[in-house]
């Protein structure tokens, strides 16, 4: 009995082992069968990126795209094709197809893929917006992660942003920078991509680069940052000082010093700023210099820097600031005044009144675009002067 048991079941097992190596087989073919349907049909349309129909030629991209990683391969061989339709198609799959996003976005926008792949800027920039928005608690609306907003900066600005108007680049930068309405959280894997706008052709663009790259901490894109110290447009070397700055770039302080002396006074403004931050120490006597400019936000700037590097020799010249009373920016005088002599220790110098207008600094909209500059440092006195938090918060949402 015993023996026929065992004959039984070993009999069963041979016979298992043969079905289910058959059924292996079959399954294998039939794999075989369906990968070679998929590779005729992405050669095909391979071929119809070359169509001479405009609308094939988009529908081919779309289908590469949503068919993902297995035409890669098919892709790239595209490249070494000797037609410059072909290989600009290839190229916007693959920069596409590079992007990973998470499951939440994709789950909201299936189509994102498809949607990036056209070759319109416009198009692709309105993609950005519509990922970007938040609610009215700075919360994503569609739980897209920066990771996810980086992914579709750097479709946007594949081609340099070729076919972007410049408030549509400097939105950009705004949003990399968590900076934007719109967005308020830094994007630091974005970096690369903004990086590439430092040398574009529009100034205020170039300065924008560098004003984000600082916000993000991008000490890699120090050198690209120095070259726009000696850029023909003023704006944009005191973009690039102040970056600088930012950036804790020491090594470079002679360079700003420099700037001091600049053609243009606006950039002496940004480069006594800069400095300051710098703890440029040596530079103390020529920004001291810069209190008597004729110019009243240089004069801004110039006390700021001191304060900033601690130079109490200079208290009595900054509490001449105080005193001005000539135009509608003394209020940004006073306070920047006020500001320098909180930095420096002379509290019992600074009026209800000066205190107001440091407030004022917080507070601002932008208006003066050097202000920006100065809401830090603004936010850093008041709170030394017994300024609550919650007055504080206040007046920085009033933005």
């Amino acid at each position: 009995m015993i023996n026929k048991l065992m004959w039984f079941f070993a009999f069963a097992f041979t016979l298992f082992a043969f079905v289910g190596c058959t059924t292996q087989q079959k399954e294998s073919s039939e794999f075989k069968v369906q990968d070679s349907e998929s590779a005729e049909r992405i050669q095909k349309l391979i071929k119809q990126l070359d169509d001479n129909d405009q609308k094939v030629r988009e529908n081919a991209t779309n289908e590469l795209i949503l068919i993902g990683k297995p035409a890669v391969p098919y892709v790239e061989k595209a490249l070494s094709i000797r037609d410059a339709e072909v290989v600009w198609r290839a190229k916007v799959i693959l920069n596409v197809l590079g992007v990973k996003f998470s499951d939440s976005l994709l789950k909201w926008y299936p189509d994102i893929y498809r949607d990036l792949s056209t070759d319109n800027a416009k198009m692709r920039f309105k993609i950005l917006q519509k990922i970007t928005e938040m609610d009215e608690n700075s919360i994503p609306q569609y739980n897209v992660m920066s990771e996810d907003v980086a992914g579709v900066i750097g479709v946007v600005l594949r081609d340099g942003g070729k076919g972007l108007s410049e408030m549509e680049k400097q939105i950009i930068c705004a949003i990399a920078e968590g900076a934007h309405c719109g967005w308020r959280r830094k994007v630091p894997a974005s970096i690369p991509y903004i990086r590439n706008l430092l040398k574009d052709r529009m100034a205020y663009v170039r300065g924008c680069a560098a004003e984000a790259l600082a916000t993000l901490g991008a000490k890699e894109a120090i050198p690209d940052i120095k070259d726009l110290l000696n850029d023909k447009d003023k704006y944009v070397r005191s973009d690039a000082a102040i970056a600088l700055g930012e950036l804790g770039a020491k090594e470079l302080i002679p360079e700003i010093r420099k700037l001091l002396k600049d053609n243009d006074t606006y950039v002496h403004e940004y480069a006594a700023l800069a400095l300051g931050k710098l703890g440029a120490k040596e530079a103390i006597p020529e920004i001291r210099e810069l209190l008597n400019d004729d110019n009243a936000f240089v004069r801004s700037g110039a006390a700021i820097a001191l304060g900033e590097l601690g130079a109490k020799d200079a208290i009595d010249d900054i509490k001449t600031l105080l005193l001005i009373n000539e135009s509608d920016t003394d209020n940004m005088i006073h306070g920047c005044a006020g500001i320098a002599l909180a930095k420096l220790g002379s509290i019992d110098y600074i009026s209800e009144e000066v205190v107001e207008n440091i407030k004022s600094i917080l507070a601002n909209d932008g208006s003066y675009a050097c202000y920006t500059y100065y809401y830090k440092y603004a936010e850093d006195a008041l709170r030394q002067l017994g300024v609550s938090e919650e007055e504080i918060e206040k007046m920085k949402n009033q933005k």
